[in-house]
């Protein structure tokens, strides 16, 4: 959707003038979704033209510092009811993150499971390294680890609130890290992603998580696994998605672990899990995917669209 200068002028007379605290928290997301699209267009400008090879394009780094400012200010105007917004810093975070990586990726923006070395961002650097793309890869790791610990502090009762985007924050930043741990480039030490966060150990606690909502909530499901519900489904193409992550971590010497591929506990989930792991015995490799074709991400939209 394009921006007009009349939902400017609405944002603004919203944000002046909250009739309460959910007006505030629509403000916050909405600059944020604006900030997102700016990064967007920057990168399809930055894209190279049909037919123009040899048109000048500036490099998306050069907007990093401005994208930058604008979300610190929108951080420093939140009022104090929503700094630990869950919702809101989701969206937070995925702004940080589009902006790290338009610098790292630009147009194809998400990850294969061997992605190419991202080309240099800046030529400034000391004896050969270029601290802007170091820069970029830090950011990057610092807002996918950020959003993945975020979406995992959402109570298990507040699930069924989750909107379908925090869905695809958390999603996002769970297939950055693991872009970041298998990247193929000499001057990004992907140890350093298996040293901040257990990758592994977060996406089997969401996996966790997702399987028991269908029981605290108290919501109808089936051992079918066509008739199942989103968030069981959802849990057990995640944690099908585990084993295979681990295994390309261990080719690339960060083996962190093999997820089960079974949840933990009795009921439902567990009793459909035999059905489902079937399924996910022929999940293709993360070769060449683009991100909304991962396996697990893709069934949660499909199981998303069919509630």
């Amino acid at each position: 959707m394009r921006w007009t200068a009349h939902m400017e002028d609405s944002l603004q007379k919203l944000s002046a003038n909250p009739e309460w605290v959910g007006d505030e928290q629509l403000v916050a997301m909405v600059r944020t979704y604006k900030l997102q699209e700016d990064v967007a267009q920057i990168t399809w400008r930055t894209a190279e033209p049909a037919g123009n090879s040899t048109a000048i394009r500036a490099p998306p780094a050069i907007y990093v510092k401005a994208l930058r400012a604008n979300l610190d200010a929108i951080r420093k105007d939140l009022p104090p009811s929503l700094l630990d917004n869950k919702v809101v810093n989701s969206h937070l975070y995925a702004a940080e993150l589009s902006i790290a990586d338009m610098s790292l990726w630009n147009v194809n923006a998400w990850l294969s499971t061997h992605p190419h070395r991202p080309t240099g961002v800046s030529s400034t650097g000391s004896g050969g390294i270029d601290l802007g793309k170091m820069d970029a890869y830090y950011a990057s790791l610092q807002a996918s680890k950020a959003c993945l610990e975020n979406f995992l502090r959402f109570e298990l009762s507040e699930y069924p609130a989750i909107s379908l985007s925090i869905t695809l924050h958390f999603g996002r930043a769970a297939q950055t890290l693991y872009r970041l741990m298998v990247v193929d480039d000499p001057e990004w030490d992907r140890s350093i992603v298996k040293n901040t966060i257990d990758m592994m150990a977060a996406l089997e606690q969401a996996a966790n998580n997702f399987t028991q909502v269908s029981n605290v909530c108290g919501l109808e499901n089936s051992s079918d696994p066509d008739n199942m519900d989103y968030y069981t489904r959802a849990g057990l193409a995640l944690r099908s998605t585990i084993p295979a992550w681990s295994s390309t971590l261990e080719q690339v010497n960060l083996g962190a672990g093999v997820g089960s591929a079974v949840p933990e506990g009795t009921g439902v989930a567990a009793t459909a899990a035999t059905s489902y792991q079937v399924q996910a015995q022929v999940l293709p490799e993360l070769t060449s995917l683009e991100w909304l074709d991962d396996p697990w991400l893709s069934d949660m939209l499909r199981s998303w669209e069919g509630n």
